[in-house]
């Protein structure tokens, strides 16, 4: 027995914590989230504190952009725990943006139905796991603006660990028609070739220029934000139909050959798709 207790301890809550579980105040997907993201951006710090300030803890942080330049905050916000949390996590938003301290990003992953708070917010779909979230998120930073535009160094890391995924992400949890692009140019859903006529993971090269065209009309869309203003919704969904991609996606969806999908958990089966692309408009 003084073995067994000697490993666990008191958390607080009602129970006591084993081997592996998460700290007090973090949940088990805000860890594995954070494992992702590190694995991708590394250099990543859970439980940051926003210019060393309690007030502004965030589950986690990362150091991204040329030089390290500035500071990615990710939040986690479970549509149990927020759903009467809106105007806190608003002035989170606010008040990390401007912090003396030195430029930060602020990112919320906002599990469904939660509507998201600004444009860098990501919706979630119910209960989705730390994978599908990470990916949801990885793709909303890609098309991130200046002066939190990611260089070609974090966009190929970006690429490539998408990329690499046996299983592609379902498209109608996509909520943002940027990411969805994105997500299309990063899954290889056109066979590449090589030389042996091996099928290979598209470079990242189209991916870069997509996400740089991306973040020019992220720009404009950022530009109209104020707190507690939805008219950046308008203009979002305004950009999304003019660039017109998930139109011609579904088009393509519903024109190609029946097929069988494979098993979601555990498969190892590429998932190669012919389709034609191409840049899209940039109006």
């Amino acid at each position: 027995m003084p073995a067994i207790v000697s490993t666990v301890g008191w958390n607080g809550i009602g129970r006591f914590r084993r081997p592996g579980d998460s700290k007090p105040g973090e949940s088990v997907i805000e860890r594995d989230i954070f494992s992702i993201l590190n694995f991708v951006f590394g250099g990543g710090s859970p439980n940051y504190k926003v210019g060393g300030r309690y007030a502004l803890r965030a589950d986690m942080m990362f150091p991204i952009g040329e030089q390290h330049r500035h500071s990615l905050v990710i939040e986690y916000d479970g549509a149990y725990w927020h759903s009467d949390d809106e105007d806190t996590d608003m002035n989170k938003i606010v008040n990390t943006l401007y912090d003396p301290s030195g430029p930060h990003d602020i990112m919320r992953l906002r599990e469904q139905p939660l509507r998201r708070l600004w444009p860098v917010d990501v919706s979630v779909p119910p209960r989705a796991d730390a994978m599908t979230c990470a990916r949801l998120a990885l793709l909303h930073i890609a098309h991130r603006p200046e002066p939190y535009k990611l260089d070609h160094y974090y966009l190929d890391r970006i690429h490539q660990f998408l990329a690499f995924g046996a299983t592609r992400l379902p498209e109608d949890q996509i909520h943002c028609d940027f990411c969805l692009e994105l997500n299309y140019l990063a899954r290889g859903d056109r066979p590449t070739l090589d030389r042996r006529g091996r099928r290979t993971v598209p470079d990242s090269t189209e991916f870069m220029e997509v996400a740089t065209c991306l973040a020019r009309l992220s720009s404009r869309i950022e530009d109209v934000w104020r707190p507690g203003d939805r008219e950046w919704e308008a203009v979002e969904t305004a950009a999304h139909r003019r660039r017109k991609f998930r139109t011609w996606l579904l088009e393509q969806r519903t024109n190609e050959p029946p097929h069988e999908d494979p098993v979601e958990m555990g498969t190892t089966t590429p998932l190669f798709r012919e389709h034609e692309t191409g840049l899209f408009g940039d109006s």
